[in-house]
């Protein structure tokens, strides 16, 4: 068993690991290792649907944040997996 798998989510990392607002939001584009542009740009929207502004973000209200908008999904997915038990 590695060692992150023993942690808790609120184990791994902490605000004054990674820091805040901008820089914390920038940290996040980067590891995602996707077109930075276009991460960063869903990224503030998905904090100013929240109502958290960027420039000012914690580790916490991102957490909330990015919870809210995989929820915002969920209908949508049991939709889909119910409609495809019956194929």
């Amino acid at each position: 068993m590695d060692a992150i798998s023993t942690k808790k989510p609120n184990d791994l990392a902490s605000s004054e690991d990674i820091g805040t607002g901008r820089e914390l939001l920038d940290k996040v584009v980067e590891l995602t290792g996707l077109h930075e542009e276009g991460v960063q740009e869903e990224l503030e929207q998905i904090l100013q649907n929240a109502g958290h502004a960027g420039g000012d973000v914690t580790l916490e209200e991102l957490r909330a944040a990015m919870i809210a908008y995989l929820e915002s999904f969920k209908p949508e997915l049991v939709s889909d997996e119910s409609g495809s038990l019956g194929d």
